[in-house]
């Protein structure tokens, strides 16, 4: 074994490296200031009006955390070349795409001076349709998945706690909050959708919804999820997209947490696994369910909404559907394993052998 390799695994010819608890924390913790810089950048664009130049302090932030997590990537693969790892094998399980995604990012970036240089700054909802900006959330999507996969590929660790499991959470709750970025004109938790706009409305409480849950979902796929794991994952997108609008409606934040905190309560009491579909199906049904039975329920008590109620009813029975439908995705039910029926010939004419 090469001197320090077994900081982080036994140096076997042919093998890949991994990445330890910490270095997967710290990852997160870098790529969470890249979503800061993001949502500070977005926030400008929805207060400060039309804005005049690319050069800003928020796209500083952006772009220095952009920066620190390319170089901390940089170093885990050099780190592990220098004790032995040649090659491809150098990179730690999981971090491939997101070396991909820190050259998507940069090259995102320069198309980004560029398309505001020939079109100006975006406005409205073009910042979140700008191809240099897809480009931008690609590649932080796949930086910010790197923990979760890094975790997701280590043998026997079904069942761990918040601390041990918490860098996939995190990176899953940036993953969310990722895609959630791009779909924030369709948000409930910034804009509570009058009667007259009871389209989007349905819309946004639906594509939150798939968005939430099957995180939640997919997660439940690899891991019994500790108490408080769901409840942290809900909130975290839902504050993100909130603060954006400099929490004009904080109160709605209570949905995320009520739906959250059953979660937690009914994985801690279901057990659902991929193995357990039925408690799957019924964890998910009842999360959504929850969410936005509460977010519809605040929303009335604060006198935002003004939905009948044969709408905002529908709309929790359709969100708790889809829920199902998801959980159906992730944990369809089970093959038949016993053989077909054989056909046999009897005097000419073909029958099924029934035994």
């Amino acid at each position: 074994m090469a001197e320090g390799a077994s900081r982080w695994q036994e140096l076997v010819p042919g093998a890949r490296a991994r990445a330890s608890w910490s270095e997967n924390l710290v990852t997160g913790l870098l790529a969470l200031g890249v979503l800061t810089g993001g949502t500070i950048d977005a926030w400008a664009h929805s207060n400060l009006g039309q804005l005049e130049t690319f050069f800003t302090p928020w796209h500083a932030v952006l772009y220095a955390s952009f920066l620190a997590t390319s170089a901390w990537i940089g170093w885990m693969v050099v780190r592990r070349a220098r004790h032995g790892w040649r090659g491809l094998a150098a990179v730690p399980v999981g971090y491939g795409l997101g070396i991909v995604g820190v050259l998507t990012f940069a090259v995102g970036g320069v198309l980004d001076l560029g398309w505001h240089s020939v079109f100006g700054i975006e406005v409205g909802i073009e910042p979140l349709l700008s191809p240099p900006h897809l480009a931008l959330g690609l590649g932080g999507l796949l930086i910010n998945s790197s923990p979760l996969r890094a975790m997701w590929g280590v043998h026997d660790q079904r069942a761990l706690g918040l601390r041990a499991l918490f860098p996939a959470v995190l990176s899953a709750a940036l993953v969310t909050a990722d895609i959630g970025y791009f779909f924030m004109w369709a948000s409930p938790f910034q804009h509570v959708f009058l009667a007259d706009e009871i389209a989007q409305g349905i819309a946004a409480v639906l594509i939150t919804n798939v968005v939430y849950v099957g995180a939640l979902l997919l997660l439940l796929r690899r891991w019994r999820l500790p108490f408080g794991a769901c409840t942290f994952l809900l909130f975290f997108n839902a504050a993100f997209i909130s603060a954006i609008l400099e929490f004009s409606t904080a109160p709605l934040l209570l949905a995320p947490l009520a739906g959250g905190l059953v979660a937690d309560l009914l994985i801690a009491r279901l057990r659902p696994s991929p193995d357990r579909p039925g408690a799957m199906r019924a964890m998910a049904c009842v999360t959504s369910a929850t969410l936005w039975g509460t977010y519809f329920l605040i929303a009335w008590s604060i006198g935002a909404l003004d939905w009948s109620v044969p709408l905002w009813s529908g709309v929790i029975i359709l969100a708790a559907g889809s829920s199902m439908a998801l959980a159906l995705l992730m944990a369809p039910p089970p093959l038949p394993t016993a053989d077909l029926p054989k056909p046999a010939r009897t005097r000419g004419r073909d029958q099924l052998y029934t035994g």
